[in-house]
């Protein structure tokens, strides 16, 4: 699916506005984020933004409507019938709470949003409604430049730059305001629209309310936090292990030869689940630093393709060490291995100056790089040393930072193997399917995965584990 085809997927019509879909850290329910004025109805000419309640000249008979009469449709016509409504009483912000909806994949951005930076904004305006009952055909975008933010009151402003009438615009509000990265193939709301900033205004700016306005109202109700699902259990990330991407480049190839050992070792992970003592958030909580890459994103790193990859990891960690998932912990993980994310399409090649400038000092000499980059093989399973030091030499050569150059002649001091984890795959796994094809049970299954991966996930001795 497209960027533009997954914010689709998350913007709902609710009552004569829109409002963003998405799930928080909770299989129990999920949300409709929207703007206070969509669902309450107030807000006028002298106060647009409906933001303080306490200010309000209609606060005395403003009445909250019954969430059974409103009415919320998603783009697959599907009806959702609210169950609670919790509003901000300062800002023009309204979260509805809605029946779980397990198809849904997009998250919020809480990061700065860059100056100019492409914003795109899904809604029904009103004047398509009146054209067409089929809401695939009402939905509409636009495309804006950021233009300002106002911390204080939580306000973005966007700048317009094709032309949008007060007629083309209404109806937005609610909608999302949606950041899509065509490069690394991701959406993430970063807020949702409110008004124009100038009723009479043609080509005029657009405000909208930040995500953290959103998020206020969740901390006082205590609901789920706006996190992906996946990070509140593995439980969430096992079905993505060993996903087809990453053998779909092989000519002629056929999954069942190798469906024997790999369904084993989804066995096994699933067997297991239960006893893992930590969740993908407390990892990032109390681990992060081990994960992050200098200048990058840190929004990178709450991506499901991580942590699928960080649970097949631990599954192969658990097999070839012998050691249950109850006995494998983060802080010694992370002394063995040092995990590099970076979400990209790009060989690891194009971003060796990241990869070789991050701080490795938390692994023990001789601890190995893993790099999560995508699932597509490189060249090498192990970067070879020449190539690495080839590239040490280049950081040392052409930057002037000594804390990079620093890390990267400590990286090759220091014995580090760079392991790209999809190559390993592929070589240890999807290009030899004639060792493999015959492969049945738990206990060859077992011995095989030890054969193939212990030179590189085995524990040094003497890591306490």
């Amino acid at each position: 699916m497209s960027e533009l085809g997954l914010a689709k997927k998350h913007t709902v019509k609710l009552r004569e506005g829109s409002g963003v879909l998405i799930n928080g850290e909770t299989d129990e329910y999920s949300y409709v984020l929207t703007a206070k004025h969509v669902v309450m109805g107030c807000g006028t000419d002298e106060e647009p933004n409906c933001v303080d309640c306490s200010a309000c000249t209609k606060k005395d008979t403003c009445t909250e409507p019954i969430c059974n009469d409103l009415s919320i449709v998603r783009l697959n016509e599907n009806k959702l019938l609210a169950t609670e409504m919790y509003l901000s009483n300062q800002w023009d912000a309204l979260i509805l709470k809605v029946p779980f909806q397990s198809d849904l994949s997009l998250t919020g951005s809480f990061e700065n949003i860059e100056p100019n930076a492409t914003i795109t904004i899904l809604g029904y305006p009103e004047n398509e409604r009146e054209n067409t009952s089929e809401l695939v055909s009402q939905i509409r975008n636009f495309k804006c430049n950021h233009h300002d933010e106002t911390i204080e009151i939580k306000r973005i402003i966007l700048r317009n730059n094709s032309y949008a009438s007060q007629a083309a615009i209404a109806g937005f509000s609610g909608g999302g305001l949606f950041y899509l990265d065509t490069e690394a193939n991701t959406v993430t709301v970063v807020g949702v629209e409110t008004r124009m900033d100038n009723d009479e205004a043609e080509h005029g700016h657009i405000c909208g309310v930040m995500l953290s306005a959103h998020t206020d109202i969740i901390e006082e109700n205590q609901l789920a936090e706006l996190k992906p699902l996946h990070l509140s259990n593995f439980k969430q990330l096992s079905g993505g292990m060993f996903p087809r991407s990453y053998y779909q480049h092989i000519f002629d190839f056929k999954h069942a030869e190798f469906e024997p050992l790999l369904n084993w070792i989804k066995a096994h992970c699933n067997h297991n689940l239960d006893n893992l003592s930590f969740t993908p958030l407390q990892i990032l909580s109390d681990f992060k630093k081990y994960l992050s890459v200098n200048d990058r994103n840190p929004i990178e790193l709450e991506d499901k393709a991580c942590w699928e990859k960080f649970l097949e990891l631990l599954t192969l960690v658990s097999i070839v060490n012998d050691k249950g998932f109850g006995e494998l912990e983060p802080a010694a993980l992370f002394e063995e291995f040092k995990i590099v994310y970076i979400r990209s399409n790009k060989p690891w090649e194009e971003h060796f100056s990241e990869v070789l400038t991050v701080d490795t000092s938390s692994l023990t000499k001789n601890g190995k790089i893993l790099l999560f980059f995508n699932d597509v093989k490189g060249e090498n399973a192990v970067i070879p040393k020449k190539t690495v030091d080839s590239c040490v030499a280049n950081i040392s050569g052409a930057r002037t930072d000594p804390g990079a150059i620093d890390a990267a002649e400590t990286i090759r001091k220091e014995g580090h193997t760079l392991i790209h984890w999809a190559s390993l795959h592929d070589e240890k796994i999807f290009s030899q399917p004639e060792e493999l094809k015959d492969l049945t049970g738990s206990e060859p299954g077992l011995v095989k995965v030890r054969e193939l991966y212990r030179q590189y996930l085995e524990f040094q001795e003497g890591l306490n584990v």
